[in-house]
């Protein structure tokens, strides 16, 4: 193997490493924010102002963080994280 392509390697594997760590990080996030929604801001309720709560929550996320937090993508965040629990989500990003 040459100088270069040794480098190379070290490089594409680094760059591989830094973004599944940085995609493990964000699912982190979406769970934790679906479970501050469904705990601190819902109390574990479905009840009908929720969802204005929900809508608001996207509203003022979109304006400072952009569409990733849609109103739907807040739905999806949520209901993420009703059904991994706290073992899943650590142990496989870094496994």
């Amino acid at each position: 193997m040459s100088q270069a392509s040794g480098h190379r390697h070290i490089i594409e594997w680094r760059k591989a490493n830094a973004v599944n760590i940085a995609n493990a990080k964000t699912v982190l996030m979406f769970r934790e924010v679906g479970r501050h929604i469904n705990t601190a801001l819902l109390g574990n309720k479905r009840a009908g102002y929720g969802k204005q709560i929900v809508a608001t929550l996207s509203s003022q996320l979109v304006e400072k963080y952009g569409a990733t937090f849609n109103l739907s993508r807040l739905k999806r965040m949520r209901k993420f994280a009703e059904i991994v629990d706290d073992n899943e989500i650590s142990a496989t990003p870094w496994h």
